[in-house]
Parts: C-alpha cells; sequence; structure tokens
C-alpha cells in the first residue's frame, strides 16, 4: 500500500482487507492523503489513488491517561486556568476523573454505599443533561469516550462488562 506516494508495511487479512502501519506522522495534520494499493498479481496491478481526509486532533478528554505511556500526564505549550470556578456540582459521591466530549462532561460517582452511578453534566453550566444511571458491579467504574458513546467498565466478579451510553439525550441506556 502506498500512502501520498510511499510505501507502507501492509498485511494481508482477506480478499477485503488489508491492515496498513499508518505512523503518526502520516496523520499529525489535517488535510487529504491518497491511498494506493498495489497488487502485481491482479489484473490491473494497481487501485487507487483513493482520498482520505485526515481530521483535526480532538479537543476532547477522553480518558485519564491519555497519553501514550498511560500515566495521565499532559504537557501544554502554555495553558492559563480561570481565577475561580465556573460551577461545581455535588454528585452525591467521589466522581471520577472528568470525561469531556460533545459538550458534556461525564462522571462515574462511587457513591457512599459502593455502588456506582453514570451522569452527563453540562460542560458550560454543569446542570444534569442525564443520569445518575446505576452502573452494576462494585466500585469503581471507568469510563472513555467513542464516536458518540461513553463506555464504562465495571468489574463483576468474576468478570468484567463493558456497557455502551450513546450521548445523545434520547439515548440515556445502556445500548450494548
Amino acid at each position: 500500500m502506498l500512502w501520498n506516494g510511499s510505501a507502507r508495511t501492509t498485511t494481508f487479512v482477506s480478499g477485503t482487507e488489508l491492515l496498513a502501519q499508518i505512523g503518526a506522522a502520516d496523520i499529525a495534520a489535517s488535510g487529504n492523503a491518497e491511498i494506493t494499493i498495489e497488487d502485481p498479481e491482479a489484473p490491473n496491478g494497481t487501485a487507487g489513488p483513493q482520498a482520505v481526509v485526515v481530521g483535526p486532533a480532538s479537543i476532547d478528554a477522553t480518558a485519564y491517561q491519555m497519553n501514550p505511556a498511560h500515566t495521565g500526564a499532559v504537557s501544554f505549550s502554555s495553558v492559563s486556568f480561570p481565577a475561580e470556578a465556573a460551577w461545581s456540582v455535588d454528585v452525591g459521591g467521589a466522581p471520577s476523573y472528568a470525561l469531556i466530549a460533545d459538550g458534556e462532561v461525564f462522571v462515574t460517582v462511587t457513591l457512599p454505599s459502593g455502588n456506582t452511578d453514570l451522569l452527563a453534566l453540562s460542560q458550560s453550566t454543569g446542570a444534569t443533561v442525564w443520569g445518575p444511571v446505576a452502573i452494576e458491579g462494585p466500585a469503581p467504574a471507568n469510563a472513555t469516550y467513542d464516536n458518540g458513546y461513553v463506555i464504562v467498565a465495571s468489574a463483576i466478579s468474576p468478570d468484567s462488562r463493558l456497557i455502551a451510553f450513546g450521548t445523545d439525550r434520547s439515548m440515556a441506556h445502556p445500548s450494548w
């Protein structure tokens, strides 16, 4: 496979799927790229080029340990903090890290009972958007975000469970 004319390590998975190694430098800047598939055994030999759009990096905070070393450390070239909090909310227990996506702040909350709730708060006001939703299993539960879903991992002995919740207000119930 060629990425903008440069060969990339590619693995044949099936007749309809290839796995290619695309480096961080390839997608560091948003814009357009071209993918070309070379197959000397195919009747045409080459397929492509096909356009791929590389989108801008997300500004959402989607996991506590969001750096490659999974330490949670984040470096900024410059940062300024407001003089005072924009809002504060009592969530009824110990909140997890803030999971920020789609203009909302999602937290799992370890309740005094030992149970866990998930709730969505407005990023701008702190008002409850939806929830709390009880998460089955012992605390703590952890959450991440992908493509419109908050995915919560909870430990239910002896297994763990993943539950996906749609961030759309009409989908504030488990969808997987």
